[in-house]
């Protein structure tokens, strides 16, 4: 070993120490980031709980608020318009609330909630009012079902959709078969039958 080399390991004992300093700093600073992580992973964790017991809340809520309305609707102190919004509004508030989009059902209530309506189907009782009139006038008039006049084809329902939220293919392809409903070129098979469980 020579005595004298210009310094040369107490340089390389220099750059050695430098090197473990370097490593143990990059070591430390990655045990502090894991922490980090760790640290907000367990209050994400915490906020989630605290949001879903929030909305479990709710939903019991909403559902509570649906039984009264159906309750009072039974003892005639309601109309039966006051339990349908009773129920679509209360899927729209727990949807807004869990961040999703719902489907608005018989009015349009996307105004209402932005961002979260999707679409809606749209009920429109004119087309059988005028069906019933039109046959009381003509002396025809029965007692029978004049829910066909509710359907899409005899402009008794229609559709909103909320063109951001669904994108411009959605929507087109949607346009295009409400256009087929209307013209007849499609005809939607309904099954009146009870449906049966899966499981």
């Amino acid at each position: 070993m020579p005595i004298f080399n210009g310094g040369q390991l107490e340089a390389a004992v220099d750059l050695a120490r430098a090197q473990r300093d370097q490593f143990d700093a990059a070591f430390r600073s990655t045990v502090l980031t894991a922490l980090e992580d760790v640290e907000n992973a367990i209050v994400a964790l915490a906020q989630e709980r605290i949001r879903n017991r929030s909305l479990a809340e709710a939903s019991e809520s909403y559902r509570e608020a649906a039984r009264l309305a159906r309750s009072l609707y039974g003892a005639g102190s309601i109309s039966f318009l006051d339990v349908l919004d009773a129920e679509r509004f209360g899927v729209s508030d727990a949807a807004k609330e869990r961040g999703i989009f719902a489907i608005g059902n018989v009015i349009d209530t996307a105004a209402d909630y932005p961002g979260t309506i999707l679409a809606s189907a749209l009920w429109h009782g004119e087309p059988m009012i005028d069906q019933a009139i039109a046959d009381v006038k003509a002396g025809t008039f029965a007692a029978k079902d004049y829910g066909i006049y509710a359907f899409m084809e005899y402009g008794g329902s229609s559709m909103v959709v909320d063109e951001e939220l669904a994108g411009a293919e959605a929507v087109e392809a949607a346009k295009a078969v409400e256009a087929s409903i209307l013209d007849g070129s499609f005809t939607v098979e309904i099954n009146d039958s009870e449906p049966s469980s899966t499981q």
